[in-house]
């Protein structure tokens, strides 16, 4: 039988995305849209944290960093 249940890091995970999209994205997003920018300093936050790359393999990660240039 397959379980849909999370695992606890999963649920932590996902409570890091969601505080961090109610803290980070929610309060600049209406002023990226209309601006027609694109949100480069919340997408660095969000690779800072690991969001960008969960569940690829840490020895694998460097390859995200793209936009260190």
């Amino acid at each position: 039988m397959i379980g849909f249940e999370l695992t606890e890091e999963q649920k932590q995970f996902q409570e890091l995305a969601h505080e961090f999209s109610e803290k980070e994205i929610r309060p600049v997003a209406h002023a990226y849209d209309e601006n027609e920018e694109f949100p480069w300093p919340v997408l660095v936050k969000a690779a800072d944290l690991g969001l960008l790359t969960y569940g690829i393999p840490r020895n694998k990660k460097n390859f995200c960093r793209v936009w260190d240039a």
